[in-house]
């Protein structure tokens, strides 16, 4: 009986996660239509940036569920939040680099489409799962 509960709550939670990203890539579709009629990239971009942060926090919440059951008082893990964020926020946000004066730096990833999207994942899962709880304090 156990087991069918623990199904339906992954279930469940796979079923959350496929309506958020039919939100997501709805409202993907929105920001390019909006974003080629105007001629402003720039808000299609930030999006382009957020969207796999949100998946990223999406895939995070069993995490932050079972931490909760757990005894003691929250804490960050900043090692892995900042060894991992980092680099992640930096490659999460390389559509926007491409504004700044790092511009002709980075266009180079600018080739690569999932790299900011493997980026903001990696930096909204780090983010939200270097919450935990910490005994004895």
């Amino acid at each position: 009986m156990q087991g069918l509960v623990r199904f339906g709550k992954y279930f469940a939670f796979v079923m959350l996660i496929g309506l958020g990203l039919q939100v997501l890539v709805e409202f993907d579709r929105v920001m390019l239509e909006e974003a080629m009629m105007s001629f402003d990239r720039l808000s299609y971009f930030v999006y382009l940036s957020l969207y796999p942060i949100l998946i990223g926090i999406l895939f995070a919440i069993p995490h932050l569920i079972r931490e909760r059951k757990n005894a003691g008082k929250w804490t960050y893990d900043w090692v892995k939040g900042v060894a991992i964020g980092l680099p992640a926020l930096f490659g999460a946000t390389v559509f926007l680099h491409y504004y700044t004066p790092l511009g002709d730096y980075v266009s180079v990833l600018l080739r690569y489409k999932e790299f900011p999207i493997v980026s903001g994942i990696a930096l909204g899962y780090t983010a939200f799962s270097s919450f935990h709880k910490a005994k004895g304090m």
